[in-house]
Order: C-alpha cells, then structure tokens, then sequence
C-alpha cells in the first residue's frame, strides 16, 4: 500500500500515487505511456494505457462497476464517462496523463481528478492491483470487501482477455 501525495509544481493542486517498478513491469508499461484513469463507482480507479481498444476497456469498466454497465448508459452519461476533458469541477470521470519516471526504482502516476472526484487527500492509503497492462487502486476509505471482489473481478477480466 502507498499513500496519495500533493505533486508541487503547478498552480492547482495536483495528486498522485507511487507505483514501483515491480508492478510497472507485471502492467508492461513504459516511461511516457498514455494511461486512461477512470474512477469507478466512486470507489475505484482503473488505470489501463490510453491506446487499448475500446471493446477491452469496457469489459473492464462492465467488471468493475455495480452501477449501469456500457450497454446501459445514456448517451449523456456515455459522453461524460469517456470525455477526457476537464468539466466544470474538474472532476470528469476519466482523465488522460502519462506515466512519469521517478528515478529508477518506480514512477508516479498522477491521479488528481479521480483524487478530487473521491474526496481523498494527501496522506490517503491506496491499495495497488495489477494484471497484464491494468493496474486497479483501492482508496483504504472505500475498500471494502465487495470493493476488493470488484477489483479481483477486473483484473480476472483482463486475464481472460489475454489468455481467450
């Protein structure tokens, strides 16, 4: 488990995680790589690189969420989960950012719109999971043990999508 720490720099205040380099190689990503960061059910956060095709994310999104699968989502819900962009609050569902060398023992991956969505704040515990180029973050506040199932179930999504 690591904590969510404040990323100084720029205006805003910006959060991020510290990912070491064990868990980036068993991801197979790469400095620089363009990662999606989708909160889920305001309780976990998918991280998968940007370029994975669609039809994979969203067995993945389907797996993780309690709430409307893809399939169930109005066209306004659809186009608020996937827009990348900062929306009024800055708090969109989904944000783009690129995975940062921290030296060569690990990297940062820079979570400030799913931290401000879920209300965490520097110094939150957050649990790492990963599985073949998706790493799953649990906030300590919200894991529960239906919340670990639902991020055991994305990530056994992502192995029958390697393996099938």
């Amino acid at each position: 488990m690591v904590q969510l720490h404040k990323v100084s720099g720029n205006a805003k205040t910006s959060y991020g995680v510290y990912v070491n380099k064990a868990l980036i190689d068993l991801a197979g990503w790469e400095d620089g790589d363009s990662l999606r960061i989708t909160v889920i059910d305001h309780d976990l956060i998918l991280v998968t690189r940007e370029s994975m095709p669609t039809e994979q994310w969203i067995e993945l999104y389907d797996a993780g969420t309690t709430g409307k699968t893809m399939d169930e989502l109005t066209p306004v819900e659809l186009v608020r989960l996937l827009d990348v962009g900062e929306g009024e609050d800055g708090r969109r569902p989904s944000t783009v950012s690129s995975l940062a060398p921290l030296g060569g023992s690990g990297h940062r991956i820079l979570l400030t719109n799913a931290a401000k969505r879920l209300q965490l704040h520097a110094g939150t515990g957050i649990r790492r999971r990963a599985n073949e180029g998706v790493v799953v973050l649990i906030p300590t506040p919200t894991a529960t043990d239906e919340v670990n199932k639902r991020a055991k179930d994305v990530l056994d999504a992502r192995g029958a999508q390697i393996s099938g």
